[in-house]
């Protein structure tokens, strides 16, 4: 059961993304519901997006002034921050151009362009992919080193602690992850190797252009964020999943239906785009066909629900004594770990012990509480 906050929210972002008038109840309209959805919308990432929908309701719906106004100071905020991400994103890539690699941007302001409003989807990191550009010069793998080699030569601090298949830095005071692949392959070796392997071939760059013409950068196709949009959607699943995904997946599938190469027939996994496709179906007013996908998304697209609106566990932890923090932690990856089973088909004692042989790998991650 969704509150009046949750309602009022769906509503305006289902608007947004049609571009049409939002529905609902108007004694909802109050002080106390408009706070709340403001609040969900602001937690979620989506409060840009949110404020397109608010902006298509007649004036005597609207929220009261004083909310008005922050709401709209924000959204000058998400514009100013598009702006500069987009900015950077581009001068890095033609940087790693000029040296000999290739770059593509996923999701972020590239994905962005495909919004009805670029500006008003919330960015937070800046995710590449770094290959070669001529293989008979340099190997993928060594594009990838090379890359992150030119930011340590700039003074900039390379980290190597959070995953297996990125690396992290920040440019120009932006964050990045250089990717060598697309997926945690470890979480499921089989089915994950077979995909990220898709996922390569189907990359096929292309531009995509920003802040009308002023620069552009290269961006997968719409093939590979099919896969790979679902995929990261997933990954968050037990660990900060959030109705921006939901909204990200909702745009991509009502732009570009649903492809997924036949050789994909990982059940965990194409049940979960059911699933997710369902919640984008229900409460965003997509109407895109799953009956060809498995049938019994019932039950995971309500847990998906429930994960997004009140997660189990938080991204940060809330406790501050090390014991307290490493409690909080071990029993988050084990909750983790089940729904990633449910999404990936991985096994979540596998997953575990991964966590455990990580944490030991890096002993500084391991009573570090997730705060930005």
């Amino acid at each position: 059961m969704l509150t009046t906050g949750e309602v009022m929210l769906f509503a305006l972002l289902k608007g947004s993304l049609h571009n049409e008038v939002p529905q609902w109840d108007c004694s909802a309209c109050n002080p106390g519901g408009w706070q709340e959805c403001y609040d969900i919308a602001a937690r979620h990432g989506v409060l840009a997006l949110a404020w397109d929908g608010l902006m298509l309701l007649p004036k005597e719906m609207h929220p009261p002034k004083n909310l008005k106004f922050q709401w709209a100071m924000n959204v000058e905020k998400y514009e100013a921050k598009y702006e500069r991400y987009c900015r950077t994103a581009a001068g890095l890539l033609d940087f790693f151009h000029r040296n000999g690699i290739a770059a593509v941007q996923m999701k972020g302001v590239g994905l962005a362009s495909t919004y009805n409003k670029p500006s008003h989807r919330e960015g937070g990191d800046i995710d590449i992919f770094t290959y070669s550009a001529d293989t008979s010069k340099l190997s993928h793998d060594h594009a990838n080193k090379l890359a992150n080699e030119l930011m340590a030569k700039q003074g900039i601090e390379v980290d190597y602690s959070h995953s297996e298949k990125h690396s992290n830095f920040y440019f120009k005071g932006i964050p990045v992850e250089n990717h060598k692949w697309f997926v945690n392959i470890e979480v499921n070796p089989k089915f994950l190797t077979q995909l990220n392997n898709i996922l390569f071939k189907v990359l096929e760059p292309q531009k995509a252009t920003l802040l009308d013409g002023e620069c552009s950068i290269p961006v997968p196709s719409a093939g590979f964020n099919t896969l790979f949009l679902s995929y990261h959607t997933f990954q968050h699943f037990g660990a900060g999943l959030a109705l921006h995904h939901l909204y990200d997946w909702a745009n991509h599938i009502k732009g570009n239906g649903i492809h997924i190469p036949s050789d994909i027939t990982e059940q965990a996994f194409l049940r979960s785009i059911a699933a997710l496709t369902h919640l984008c179906n229900k409460y965003l007013g997509t109407d895109v066909d799953i009956s060809w996908l498995p049938q019994d998304y019932l039950e995971l697209s309500e847990l998906m629900l429930q994960e997004m609106l009140h997660p189990k566990y938080k991204t940060t932890v809330p406790y501050r004594n090390p014991v307290a923090v490493l409690f909080y932690k071990f029993i988050r990856v084990l909750h983790a770990s089940r729904l990633r089973e449910y999404t990936l088909g991985s096994s979540r004692w596998y997953l575990l012990c991964q966590s455990v042989i990580w944490h030991l790998r890096f002993p500084a991650t391991i009573f570090n509480r997730g705060e930005k």
